[in-house]
């Protein structure tokens, strides 16, 4: 019944050891196969990884610290709040004309040629 909800595991990992980085990173992409992981961030400068999803929170922070082991220095977690989608904006503005080519081309001046097609007398010189 926790899989339904949001969740959010905080991690405190040194990202700036390649090897920590590294096996932190696999160990969640082989996670993520398994498990619902809806987003992933990284935060270089503070040494945080945030993982967000519809899992078993509990689960996952145990098959996290059993397959990262050491580079992982602590683990909190927290339920993600839900926002609810955002209000859809129709396609159409209105006043703006929506046009399928951008491009801007110059207009071309093309020859008016005096009569009515077909009547048989443009190639003669009478």
């Amino acid at each position: 019944m926790m899989a339904e909800k949001m969740w959010k595991l905080v991690m405190e990992v040194d990202l700036d050891c390649r090897r920590c980085s590294k096996k932190i990173k696999r160990t969640i992409c082989k996670l993520q196969e398994k498990v619902k992981i809806l987003r992933i961030s990284y935060d270089q400068k503070n040494g945080i990884v945030i993982i967000a999803g519809r899992f078993d929170p509990e689960r996952v922070s145990k098959k996290l610290k059993d397959e990262a082991g050491k580079v992982i220095k602590s683990i909190k977690v927290e339920e993600e709040k839900e926002e609810p989608p955002p209000p859809r904006r129709s396609r159409r503005r209105r006043g703006v004309r929506r046009r399928g080519c951008r491009l801007r081309l110059p207009r071309m001046k093309v020859p008016v040629i005096s009569g009515e097609c077909g009547d048989g007398d443009r190639g003669s010189g009478n």
